[in-house]
């Protein structure tokens, strides 16, 4: 029983007033064979998100009025999780489909990989020339590697992929870059208007730094490209 466990998969999906996207996102997760549990973590939306979420089946929704950030909404999914490999998805991806997942998962599934990340199509033109992008948030991987729950919850708001790498790297794992070409995720200019979607690009960029510094991105983009398989 133990065995069967440690090879399924528990898939988190942190979303905040997500409400015109996530529909098409959990249409692609809640019937594929490779998941065996969805988790939605709704922080704090005041569009409506949950009202989306309840259509869905056989679907644990987490939800609390007061946003709290990506990284805290992450661990009430991690808490709430029965298996032992981690499927983290966004809640705004649009044209995912179900082969896309089944291309993540297999690797780390089938042991030829450690952790998976996808790389997908409108990423900056580095990330695909280089074949890796560092702080892509579609992944699957080990729960064992997140256990600091109470430190990754006050993380900011977007640097849990940055913390993540620091341990993959000291641990060195295996990761495999797996092309997304046909995804896309929207970026916070083109989800809300001109100027707040530009504030929120550059303090997800700061948030970053804060957490690494910039020459210790550059750092794991070069040991992370060493770890690839």
């Amino acid at each position: 029983m133990k065995e069967k466990r440690k090879n399924r998969i528990s898939c988190i999906i942190p979303a905040y007033n997500e409400g015109p996207r996530i529909g098409n996102v959990l249409n692609v997760l809640q019937n594929h064979p490779l998941i065996d549990q969805i988790i939605v973590v709704n922080d704090g939306s005041t569009d409506n998100t949950e009202q989306e979420i309840k259509k869905f089946k056989k679907i644990t929704l987490i939800t609390y009025k007061k946003n709290k950030g990506k990284s805290y909404a992450i661990v009430q999914g991690i808490k709430a999780s029965k298996y032992e490999l981690l499927l983290f998805i966004d809640s705004d991806l649009i044209g995912l489909t179900q082969k896309n997942i089944t291309n993540l998962i297999t690797p780390v599934k089938t042991n030829k990989a450690d952790i998976s990340i996808a790389l997908i199509k409108n990423v900056p033109g580095l990330w695909h020339l280089i074949g890796l992008d560092y702080i892509c948030g579609q992944r699957v991987f080990p729960k064992k590697i997140l256990k600091n729950l109470k430190e990754i919850s006050k993380l900011p708001n977007l640097a849990l992929e940055v913390y993540m790498n620091k341990i993959i790297i000291k641990e060195k794992y295996k990761i495999k870059i797996v092309q997304w070409n046909n995804v896309i995720a929207p970026f916070p200019q083109e989800k809300y208007v001109f100027i707040k979607g530009k504030k929120n690009f550059i303090k997800m960029l700061m948030q970053i730094f804060k957490t690494v510094g910039f020459f210790g991105a550059i750092n794991q983009i070069i040991k992370m490209l060493k770890q690839k398989v």
